[in-house]
């Protein structure tokens, strides 16, 4: 499974193809797992706060290990709006925690790797973010990132 997902990552296996061998390997339909990667919901208080708070002063990127473009998926064509910059890592060949990732997304949103604060739910990303000069916070919950990016803004 780790195999065929840093495969897909990196553009080198379809989603359709990735989604087919994974639903071998756990005997069940290919759709039965494009249904649980699909239905996974978008954090809406997440969206909203993006929306309403960081957007009117600040850019926002989407940087993502990602085996197509499951954007539209995934998101509402609102919540893909939100996003200055994109770099998904099937399109650019750059998986995290790769350190050219970050730089990839920091210089398709026009700023340096310093002026970015990173935000992912796995810490090991995280810490690849700070490696290259990112701030970085460890999503746990809402309540956690809010007042995590607060005392970061503040500074």
């Amino acid at each position: 499974m780790t195999n065929l997902s840093k495969q897909a990552d990196a553009g080198l296996k379809s989603y359709k193809d990735f989604t087919n061998e994974v639903a071998k390997l756990a005997k069940i339909s290919g759709s039965e797992v494009r249904n649980a990667i699909e239905q996974n919901p978008p954090n809406d208080e997440l969206f909203r706060y993006i929306t309403e708070q960081l957007k009117p002063k600040y850019k926002a990127g989407m940087l993502s290990n990602a085996g197509d473009n499951w954007l539209p998926v995934l998101f509402t064509p609102k919540q893909i709006a939100l996003f200055d910059a994109v770099a998904l890592s099937y399109e650019t060949g750059l998986i995290k925690p790769h350190g050219q990732a970050y730089k990839a997304i920091a210089e398709r949103l026009g700023a340096t790797c310093e002026q970015c604060i990173f935000i992912d739910d796995q810490e090991r990303f995280c810490e690849a973010a700070r490696e290259v000069g990112m701030q970085a916070i460890h999503y746990k919950d809402f309540e956690q990132f809010q007042h995590d990016i607060q005392k970061i803004l503040a500074n």
